[in-house]
């Protein structure tokens, strides 16, 4: 089934990067997913959030800070339930050009996105997901 939550992750990203479409991301999500910010160095706020509501207060609060906001999820590794993506953002936060490359490991069961850990250093996710052996899709 792995196959089939990088694709459900892969879907997820794409409507969030051609759409910034939310709707299909909470529906993506299970009522109880936790969002870890917990080495994820560039957020200053809570280190985790957890249930819809708390994950769509981060999101406002992150998205707040931005003008011009882009993303690009290059990378995707199959780690069964928990999927590896690299992204790309850039875009301005108080009118400084940025542009940086972070990671989040998504954790899926029954189609629904879980847990989401985010790392500022992709190479610590990466490591994260060595559970098992990854696949690289």
């Amino acid at each position: 089934m792995s196959t089939e939550n990088v694709e459900l992750i892969r879907g997820h990203w794409q409507a969030w990067e051609n759409d910034r479409d939310v709707e299909t991301l909470v529906q993506g999500w299970a009522p109880d997913i936790e969002w870890d910010l917990t080495r994820f160095a560039t957020w200053d706020g809570a280190s985790r959030y957890c249930g819809l509501g708390d994950v769509l207060t981060f999101l406002v609060e992150y998205m707040s800070r931005w003008t011009g906001y882009r993303t690009d999820a290059r990378r995707y590794v199959d780690g069964g339930d928990r999927i590896f993506v690299e992204v790309t953002e850039s875009g301005h936060i108080d009118g400084a050009a940025v542009e940086r490359v972070w990671a989040m490991v998504c954790t899926v069961r029954d189609l629904k996105t879980v847990r989401v850990e985010m790392f500022t250093d992709v190479a610590e996710a990466e490591r994260s997901l060595a559970r098992e052996p990854s696949q690289t899709v």
